[in-house]
């Protein structure tokens, strides 16, 4: 699998907050009109599993992501992401690039459920550092994708979840393989401060000679809301709760690529 590719599902995997409704809305969901949020993610990844505690890694990946989403439309969301990946085994081994993404939102009913579709593309930036950088990691290309996202959403007395999924093909220039791209991702919310979340994010090239691949990637989430005490009044209108989310991810189809660690911090404005 290409490093662009490895980067995006760790990104993906690290990003369940994107599938989350509410604090953090996306994936099937739209922001409000001019209403949204910053996700800034970064972490390691690392291979075999047991180099995070010692020994020397045959692969050692830290990566970052600026991700910018703000409602146009209450139906209509855009958003824009760079992103970066350095090794630290190959010095000159990296991933540079930016992006732009398109959300619209063709169906929403009282039960909670969210239908959307998304166009969404990238550009690779290596060749900005340096054409050894652009040489080391030939697999980066231009890309664009079309998906179709689901969610849906409940509550009750233990608290409130949510379910996302989400399918599409991404077709990728320079005569590398397109991809079809599929995840699914749910999380449970028990107190307003904290959720727990799992997902499943996958990828499945359009020719052969190329291999497919699934991650798993749990995670957590804690918001640090205001600070509302017994005799102070609760704030009007929505809180733009500041949300920090620790989560892992790992390749089951591809046990080589080590363990994903990341932290992001979501920031609604």
């Amino acid at each position: 699998m290409s490093r662009a590719l490895c980067l995006f599902v760790v990104l993906l995997s690290g990003g369940l907050a994107l599938f989350a409704p509410n604090a953090a809305q996306g994936g099937p969901w739209t922001h409000e009109s001019g209403r949204g949020q910053i996700i800034m993610s970064s972490g390691r990844k690392v291979a075999p599993v047991g180099a995070f505690t010692g020994g020397s890694p045959d692969r050692d990946d830290s990566f970052t992501q600026i991700l910018a989403e703000v409602g146009l439309l209450d139906s209509l969301t855009v958003g824009a992401r760079v992103y970066a990946e350095v090794s630290a085994v190959e010095l000159t081994d990296a991933t540079l690039g930016a992006g732009l993404l398109v959300r619209q939102r063709l169906h929403r009913d009282d039960r909670g459920n969210v239908v959307s579709v998304e166009l969404a593309g990238s550009l690779p930036a290596e060749s900005l550092v340096s054409e050894a950088v652009a040489a080391s990691n030939p697999d980066s290309t231009p890309e664009f994708g079309f998906s179709a996202l689901y969610g849906t959403s409940w509550w009750g007395g233990w608290g409130s979840a949510w379910l996302g999924a989400a399918g599409g093909w991404t077709w990728r220039s320079e005569g590398t393989a397109d991809e079809l791209r599929g995840q699914l991702a749910g999380g449970v919310r028990p107190w307003d401060c904290c959720m727990a979340m799992l997902g499943f994010y996958g990828t499945a090239p359009l020719s052969e000679g190329t291999e497919a691949s699934l991650s798993i990637a749990p995670s957590f989430a804690y918001s640090f809301g205001p600070d509302v005490g017994r005799n102070t009044k609760k704030p009007q209108g929505p809180v733009n709760a500041v949300t920090l989310q620790i989560g892992l991810s790992y390749n089951v189809l591809d046990t080589d690529e080590g363990l994903g660690f990341q932290i992001s911090w979501w920031r609604p404005f």
